[in-house]
């Protein structure tokens, strides 16, 4: 069964029957057409500026996707070039700071080093020393870390350290 389209339309503004293929109601004068129809060059204008803002979206989606690759990529690479330094620098500045009687001992990988941006790092580990009965005491410490540059200079760093316990 084919659908019929209606012979008549009402016109919206003096609601009379009118063809319904008018643009113009012949009573009133009134443009029935869309609002699109009646503004061609806006309706062009409008359409343009929504595809440009798609694209800039899309585009700066896709850039902004990249620079944080790239950014994570570097920050990993510092993070892993640098991490064992950091830890070598907080182990050596605790070194000094303890009486060198105490015989310090630190755990084997000189604790945990989180890179917070800016070639400084945090570094959290502990030292057994010995006290004055000669029986050692585990005490954790927690220092930032400023590394240099050079990878395999552990004197080039700044340290601030304080202990936990």
């Amino acid at each position: 069964m084919e659908q019929q389209t209606p012979k008549t339309k009402i016109c919206y503004k003096c609601k009379e029957e009118i063809n319904y293929g008018a643009t113009k109601c012949p009573k009133c004068q009134s443009d029935l057409r869309s609002w699109f129809a009646k503004h061609k060059i806006i309706t062009i204008i409008l359409g343009f500026i929504l595809f440009v803002s798609i694209i800039t979206a899309i585009s700066n989606e896709t850039s902004n996707t990249n620079q944080m690759n790239s950014s994570n990529s570097s920050t990993q690479d510092i993070d892993k070039k640098f991490n064992y330094k950091a830890r070598a620098c907080a182990k050596n500045y605790i070194k000094t700071k303890l009486n060198s009687n105490n015989d310090p001992k630190f755990p084997g990988s000189y604790g945990i080093a989180q890179y917070l941006g800016n070639m400084t790092f945090k570094v959290d580990s502990s030292v057994d020393v010995k006290n004055a009965f000669g029986v050692y005491i585990t005490s954790n410490y927690s220092c930032n870390v400023i590394v240099g540059d050079k990878e395999n200079d552990f004197f080039d760093c700044v340290s601030e350290c304080k202990t936990l316990d």
